[in-house]
């Protein structure tokens, strides 16, 4: 997402939220990293052992990611989540579309 600021001494919240599906081996974890014009503002982190149904297949909600970007001028910026995988035998994605979705807030604060 691209978000121009009105001020040019502001602060810029962002708050994150979004579903993911997670399938591969008994133990499973993945990070959920939020930014702002290339600076790391905000980080998810999930951690399991073992799948409560004794499978490897987990879904949930990502819980929410915010931060604070303190402005310096009036560009555009580059707002985006960057979501990994920490184990290379693993397979995810975030579910979208008619499975609940993600929302994005975004607001700037004067400063």
């Amino acid at each position: 997402y691209s978000y121009t600021p009105v001020s040019s001494s502001s602060y810029i919240v962002v708050e994150f939220n979004g579903r993911w599906y997670l399938s591969g081996s008994s133990v499973d974890t993945w990070y959920g990293n939020l930014y702002v014009a290339s600076t790391q503002i905000g980080v998810g982190h999930q951690f399991w052992t073992s799948a409560t149904d004794g499978s490897t297949n987990r879904q949930g909600s990502i819980l929410p990611i915010m931060g604070r970007y303190t402005n310096s001028d009036t560009t555009t910026k580059a707002v985006y989540l960057q979501f990994n995988r920490d184990y290379s035998d693993d397979s995810m994605y975030l579910i979208y579309n008619n499975n609940v979705g993600f929302w994005m807030k975004i607001t700037e604060i004067g400063r």
